[in-house]
């Protein structure tokens, strides 16, 4: 219900419900109310709608598989997200953080020593 009621601009501060490192909140608050276009002040572009998107597929797709009782009720946005993007690899680990999902790129010069 709160996807539909929820729109345009939201504020959240200091919301005891919410803990963890801050982008990764921030990703699954996107992820959650699809029709919020600003969080905290600061406009939501398409790419970090993606990025939002994908981590919360990934974020939660062991419970996804699990088929707890409750996952439909509390996460009834993943079925949409499941719907646009696919289903998340079965083997997929549940990530903690977005840093988890980052790769290290070393660039080298063409005589290949890195820059």
């Amino acid at each position: 219900w709160y996807q539909r009621r929820v729109r345009g601009t939201l504020r959240i501060r200091h919301n005891p419900l919410i803990s963890g490192p801050a982008l990764d909140m921030r990703l699954l608050v996107i992820a959650m109310l699809p029709h919020v276009h600003k969080l905290n002040g600061t406009n939501i572009s398409d790419t970090e709608r993606l990025q939002a998107d994908i981590f919360y597929l990934k974020y939660f797709s062991l419970q996804y598989f699990a088929q707890e009782a409750s996952f439909k009720t509390i996460h009834n946005r993943y079925e949409d997200l499941v719907k646009e993007y696919g289903e998340p690899a079965k083997a997929a680990p549940k990530i903690s953080s977005i840093k988890e999902n980052s790769i290290v790129v070393k660039i080298a010069k063409p005589d290949g020593k890195e820059n």
